[in-house]
């Protein structure tokens, strides 16, 4: 007898094996068949599955999609308590994952992290990370736990108990059992959840650009893909605000909204990111004169006063635009000297005076953000290759040139494809290296972080006197 069951977008098959009607060869031989329909979407030969099966009693197949890593395929085995990790590419197992205790559903959340394990022998659940291929928890659930299930977005996983008369709904952020469902006698779950699947938007913050730089395809360039095969996706992005908006100076966050042309299979999803739109040099100097202007107009600084600070800040402006950035500096300093002489005579409020000597701080700042990344991301062994990849972008305002990266932590300096950069411009390098034993450990921590921001300390003065 079937019994179907709908709780929180999910659609489970129970399958009614009731002892007293059945014996064991034939329960055996019907979840032969159940985990062959299960895994049919998985591998190619089932029949050698449904063979497999009705002589080892529970042995498992799902495939877990890693990072610049072939997929594996998780094999529970029932009799040995453990599962074998079988590296699809080669055919061979690679791991083995010991500790668990007549292992028999398995399940993979859509993110490729964990594992999700049911054990018949002590009525709980193993978290496997397939990071390290351990056991990282033990989630209590009902008895004799068969079929485990995960949402498509990764949020909830489904349990059967067959000797439990429920279902047990794990939350995976804290691996404890939020709820549990009543269903029939002796349920063995073996479908699959109906629910659309939710895309992953890959969209990164964007380089600075310069005031009046209309957004382009180089700031608006988010993509959809599937977040278990990593695919992309086909749709329609909607970005908030639209291309060629021109923004003004300071920080902004843009948004994108994706509509799938697969409307059956995935659901609309949005991402925001944050972008810092800079005023050059020239224009900041324009927008300080018209401040000065502003409070000449308001009798709050005297136009004497006014035509002096204007001055200066017109002789910076010459002498940024022949590449006298040195002069230009003088020239700000004496522009922040005449501004406290104000103050000191009364002609200026404390809050004009901030925004004054900060904008004349702020006129040259020149300034470079790095980012490293790793491939591959997990070490294993000391003397593996290894790359290193450096993003260097100009995110200052001034143009830099002769630009030279040295990695402090292996002592090498980095050569780098552009080393003159205007802002908002990116540079990469890379290198290749084999790391010893004794530096092994600090690299694998390093490793694991990803990303990381070096700064860099560029031989301009960025401020100019302190207010």
């Amino acid at each position: 007898m079937d019994v179907n069951v709908q709780h929180a977008d999910a659609a489970i098959k129970y399958v009614d094996m009731d002892s007293k009607h059945m014996d064991v060869e034939t329960k055996l031989w019907m979840w032969s068949q159940t985990m062959c329909m299960l895994s049919n979407k998985y591998i190619i030969n089932k029949h050698k599955l449904c063979k497999i099966a009705l002589v080892s009693a529970a042995m498992i197949l799902m495939l877990v999609s890693i990072a610049s890593a072939a997929p594996y395929a998780y094999i529970t085995n029932y009799g040995d308590n453990e599962v074998s990790v079988i590296d699809t590419a080669t055919k061979l197992v690679g791991a083995t994952v010991s500790g668990l205790h007549g292992p028999w559903g398995v399940a993979v959340n859509p993110n490729g992290k964990n594992v999700y394990v049911t054990n018949l022998a002590s009525n709980n659940v193993s978290v496997i990370n397939t990071k390290t291929n351990t056991v990282t928890a033990q989630v209590p659930v009902g008895n004799w736990p068969y079929g485990v299930a995960v949402t498509p977005d990764g949020t909830q996983v489904y349990v059967a108990n067959y000797g439990g008369v429920t279902v047990s709904v794990i939350n995976p952020s804290t691996n404890t059992v939020a709820t549990t469902v009543p269903v029939g006698n002796n349920s063995v779950a073996f479908g699959h959840f109906t629910g659309k699947t939710a895309p992953t938007i890959l969209w990164n913050n964007p380089a600075n650009i310069v005031y009046d730089t209309p957004l382009s395809s180089n700031q608006l360039s988010a993509n959809a893909s599937d977040p278990i095969s990593g695919a992309l996706l086909h749709g329609t992005f909607i970005h908030t605000p639209p291309l060629g908006t021109v923004l003004s100076a300071g920080m902004h966050t843009l948004q994108v909204d994706f509509i799938p042309d697969d409307a059956i299979n995935y659901t609309t999803a949005s991402a925001n990111v944050i972008i810092n739109v800079v005023l050059t040099p020239a224009q900041k100097i324009q927008q300080m004169t018209s401040f000065i202007q502003d409070l000449v107009t308001s009798d709050e600084l005297d136009s004497q006063s006014g035509i002096a600070l204007i001055a200066e800040l017109q002789d910076t402006k010459e002498y940024l635009s022949h590449g006298y950035t040195d002069l230009a500096i003088v020239n700000l300093k004496n522009f922040i000297h005449q501004t406290k002489i104000d103050i000191s005579y009364g002609v200026l409020s404390a809050n004009n005076r901030k925004i004054l000597i900060d904008g004349a701080n702020d006129v040259i700042s020149p300034a470079l953000t790095i980012t490293k990344s790793a491939d591959p991301i997990t070490y294993n062994a000391a003397g593996q290759p290894i790359t290193y990849t450096y993003t260097v972008t100009n995110s200052g305002n001034m143009n830099l040139s002769d630009i030279k990266v040295t990695d402090t932590t292996l002592n090498q300096q980095i050569s780098i494809s552009n080393s003159n950069l205007v802002p908002g411009q990116s540079t990469t390098g890379t290198i290749h290296t084999r790391h010893h034993r004794q530096t092994l450990r600090m690299i694998l921590w390093l490793i694991q972080q990803h990303h990381h921001v070096y700064s860099i300390i560029i031989q301009c003065q960025t401020r100019l006197l302190q207010q």
